[in-house]
């Protein structure tokens, strides 16, 4: 094994990152690490894992503790589920897609430390993109109505984004199919809605947990179908906000 040594003068500073092929670079005085999200949301992403920058360091302060390095999430997990607002008999519905459009692909993330405290921060977006996190026929039946509901799981794979406050334009486009089977006369609807992201909550968070929870129902009386977003985010990869659309 090679055989490091503490300076005998002056101090040093350590920062990690994973995955290690990820350039970063050093200023001295901030860590910056490009990094690129990818064109496909799922299990083939790549996380991004960051230890607090620890400078300062020398023998007196760490030559017989070590120095730790405390490694974090640095992106944005998001997930959906999905429930009928309130069901009715003989109406019957199909999730069919969800894609999130124009949001992040590429930023630089950037990390420093005072001595004290640690400050770290996105960029904005240099690039954005659109990315389908769910296809497929999801036959949604979990009642919303009712008391502590448990809502249909959409996503079960790994949905990674880069925390980032919206654009004016990014948006989340859900596709759904409404069945209706009455006196055995059968009728089919297929909805797309669309709704921005900046009218649900203003950004994703470093080192959250964001799970949108659609709920779809239908009016009779108005004759207008919705999908109703609720978010909960959980620190660590949760406050509700919900948003009607009609």
């Amino acid at each position: 094994a090679t055989a490091y040594y503490w300076p005998a003068e002056g101090t040093m500073t350590f920062f990690a990152h994973s995955p290690a092929s990820v350039a970063s670079s050093w200023d001295g005085n901030t860590y910056t690490i490009p990094f690129d999200i990818g064109t496909t949301a799922g299990d083939a992403q790549v996380d991004l894992l960051v230890a607090d920058v620890q400078n300062g360091r020398n023998y007196a302060n760490s030559g017989t503790t070590g120095v730790p390095v405390a490694f974090g999430h640095k992106l944005t997990k998001v997930s959906f589920t999905a429930g009928v607002a309130k069901p009715q008999t003989g109406v019957t519905y199909t999730l069919k897609s969800i894609e999130l459009k124009g949001v992040g692909k590429t930023s630089t993330f950037t990390q420093s430390n005072n001595g004290t405290t640690t400050t770290e921060a996105w960029a904005t977006p240099a690039t954005s993109s659109n990315y389908i996190v769910f296809s497929g026929n999801l036959p949604v039946s979990a009642d919303l109505s009712i008391v502590s509901p448990t809502p249909d799981e959409v996503t079960t794979t790994k949905t990674l984004f880069i925390p980032h406050t919206f654009s004016d334009t990014a948006s989340l486009v859900v596709t759904y199919a409404r069945t209706t089977n009455l006196g055995g006369v059968s009728s089919l609807v297929e909805v797309e809605k669309e709704v921005l992201l900046k009218d649900i909550s203003t950004k994703w968070n470093i080192n959250s947990h964001v799970t949108y929870c659609l709920s779809i129902g239908f009016v009779p009386q108005m004759l207008v179908l919705f999908i109703m977003l609720a978010i909960l985010e959980d620190v660590g990869y949760m406050a509700r906000v919900a948003f009607i659309m009609d």
